[in-house]
């Protein structure tokens, strides 16, 4: 009796480590999904890009988010035309502004968006992407 104890103690303690190890932790090996965000940052990020910012995919308790910022020297109208026109095929236009756009589709039973933020500062134009995943 004395020998289960312990291994059921031994084998919670496994498992609350594991558990607790992977709170608020980058997505390790899911390649699945971090080669879909790095399909959607190819996507907004054009050859002239210089890139500000950038973050790996984050796992929180209900999405995984990905963000990152450039600057570039097109237009703000050019840019919001291309970067819809990369969407197009696969995303639905949610909402779009002069400034401003999401974009949503379906991944894997899922939710997936891509908000797109602009604004523009010395003749440049700054943009800040939002790449995250929700449960549907």
């Amino acid at each position: 009796m004395n020998k289960r104890l312990r291994l059921a103690v031994m084998v919670t303690i496994a498992l609350l480590a594991v558990v607790c190890n992977s709170c608020g932790r980058e997505v390790p090996t899911d390649s699945f999904v971090r080669d879909e965000m790095n399909s959607v940052r190819e996507r907004t990020v054009p050859s002239d890009a210089v890139v500000d910012s950038s973050s790996d995919p984050k796992l929180n308790e209900y999405s995984i988010i990905a963000n990152w910022e450039f600057e570039t020297s097109e237009e703000k109208s050019v840019y919001m035309a291309w970067v819809s026109q990369q969407f197009q095929r696969d995303f639905t236009l949610k909402t779009s502004s002069e400034t401003s756009a999401v974009f949503l589709k379906d991944f894997r039973g899922d939710v997936e968006s891509v908000t797109i933020q602009t604004s523009s500062s010395n003749g440049r134009l700054h943009v800040r992407v939002t790449n995250s995943i929700y449960p549907d």
